[in-house]
């Protein structure tokens, strides 16, 4: 779990900093797009209802829809505002 965290801090990170353009450039871009798109996909999987139709009874349900995926909507978000304006 850590290393993920720290793979994608970097992927961020080499991303926008303007000054390092080398070839590797494209590989994080692509990267950096692919994570935006899993955080935007997890966000709104919370809210398709046939996914959760089984754990509706249990405490993940409701932190969930209140908390983990928003969150992950609001770091793509923030993702794509970072892509647009860097």
């Amino acid at each position: 779990m850590a290393c993920a965290i720290l793979v994608g801090a970097l992927t961020v990170l080499m991303f926008s900093v303007e000054a390092w353009d080398g070839p590797w450039r494209p590989a994080f871009a692509l990267a950096y797009v692919a994570m935006t798109f899993v955080f935007l996909a997890r966000g709104l999987a919370g809210y398709i209802p046939a996914l959760w139709r089984r754990t509706r009874t249990t405490s993940f349900y409701r932190l969930n829809r209140l908390y983990y995926s928003p969150l992950c909507l609001l770091i793509a978000a923030g993702l794509v505002v970072n892509f647009i304006l860097g």
